[in-house]
């Protein structure tokens, strides 16, 4: 339906078409329908505030309208648009499903396994794909939106107070919307860096020669039933405090949890710390496995992933380094390696912790009773550090022992995994 039939004119400039609908930002006294003028004449205009009435009027089930609805994080309605346009998601299943055909014709019987769990994890993703589009279409609210902007037999002043008292109603949700929107984001990057989808292609070229390759995901499988036997999953109830010396800088430093329950930490402070310790006293007698993985969120040349131990009466006082029972990696340029600043565990055993590649995961294992405090790379366990002598002291003489993780500079960080074992 045109906007001709829906006598939406500008009252201020000779009845000019209206092109957007001001969604954001608002205050009592505005007028929320803009002509070409309008934009013009308004001062510190930005267009992060408006949504296109052309885009509204033509909108339909399943399509994003770009800064609809508004959120804290305007990079998440562009990542959403990207996603829907690239239709990345329905190549690489394409993909997949053509490579396992024309290889099964060799190793039909080898390969039938790996393509199920490669399957799986697709339709991991293709869940998520749903519910961003799901969430987006009922956290938007477009079909009531459009609705009331199309409507006939009223005159624009009752339009204009069913539009704000519906626009009110979307802002109430802004900071909601953007949680969701976040989490959903997030475990599918997540799920999307687990698949590898590039993996199998480099796979197929020595595979005659290296079939033994596809052995680390069934070795992944068993190792993980394996801890669910011995270990208890301690994801699900832990929860973390933050701990900033300047408060002001808080929102800097977030904390979500996807649907694995795994937590995500990421800063984008610069030249400032920030940690998370957890809420439990770690019992002395028990073993602890904890796997992290950690990324650099911009250009800074030093980002620094801590992790560690601190006693329950120093964890507010410091960096939760003073202990000296703590590791700290320096990430730069998509590598890592362990930093000159760590405190406690620096003791390296095996390999030397440089320059390793940022998709490497790290495992660290701990129980105060038997001294074991330690960390190792994963899926290779080429490198292995452990506490200084001086550090081991501290390990058997400090009491009421918490987990943290702290973060300086521009970094995201996620607790893969968090167990503790059985009774």
């Amino acid at each position: 339906m045109d906007l001709e039939n829906q006598k939406l004119k500008c009252k201020k400039h000779n009845q000019n078409e209206i092109l957007f609908v001001k969604t954001d930002s608002l205050t009592d006294e505005d007028d929320i329908f803009y002509c070409e003028l309008c934009l013009f004449s308004q001062q510190n205009f930005t267009l992060n505030n408006f949504t296109s009435m052309k885009q509204l009027m033509n909108w339909n089930e399943g399509e994003i309208i770009y800064n609809f609805p508004p959120l804290e994080d305007n990079q998440i309605l562009n990542q959403i648009m990207l996603l829907k346009q690239e239709g990345k998601l329905n190549k690489q299943t394409l993909k997949i499903n053509e490579f396992f055909e024309q290889l099964k014709s060799e190793i039909f019987q080898r390969l039938n396994e790996i393509q199920k769990i490669m399957n799986h994890f697709v339709s991991k993703i293709l869940e998520i794909d749903f519910k961003i589009i799901e969430n987006y279409n009922h956290l938007s609210k477009l079909s009531e939106f459009k609705k009331i902007v199309t409507q006939t037999g009223i005159n624009q002043e009752e339009l204009v107070a069913q539009t704000k008292q519906f626009l009110n109603i979307i802002k109430q949700n802004k900071k909601s919307n953007t949680t969701k929107f976040k989490c959903l984001l997030e475990d599918y990057k997540i799920l999307e860096q687990q698949i590898q989808l590039e993996k199998p292609e480099e796979i197929k070229e020595k595979l005659l020669k290296t079939l033994n390759k596809f052995s680390y995901l069934n070795k992944f499988e068993k190792t993980e039933q394996n801890l669910k036997s011995k270990y208890q999953d301690l994801l699900p109830q832990i929860q973390f405090s933050k701990y900033l010396f300047e408060s002001a800088y808080s929102s800097s430093l977030q904390i979500s949890q996807n649907y694995l329950n795994q937590f995500i930490f990421s800063s984008s402070l610069s030249n400032k710390w920030g940690s998370f310790y957890s809420n439990f006293i770690i019992e002395n007698d028990k073993k602890y496995i904890f796997k992290l993985k950690a990324e650099q969120l911009g250009s800074q040349k030093d980002n620094f992933l801590v992790f560690g131990l601190v006693r329950d009466e120093t964890k507010d006082k410091d960096y939760c380094t003073k202990d000296y029972l703590s590791c700290s990696l320096c990430y730069s340029n998509n590598k890592f390696s362990i930093s000159p600043y760590v405190r406690g565990l620096s003791k390296i055993i095996r390999g030397n912790f440089d320059n390793l590649s940022s998709e490497t995961e790290i495992e660290f294992r701990f129980c105060v009773n038997k001294n074991i405090f330690q960390i190792t790379d994963l899926p290779d366990k080429n490198h292995r550090a452990v506490l200084d002598e001086n550090s081991k002291q501290n390990l058997k003489a400090y009491k009421n022992l918490r987990f943290f993780i702290g973060m300086e500079n521009q970094i995201q960080i996620t607790l893969l995994e968090a167990r503790m074992e059985k009774k």
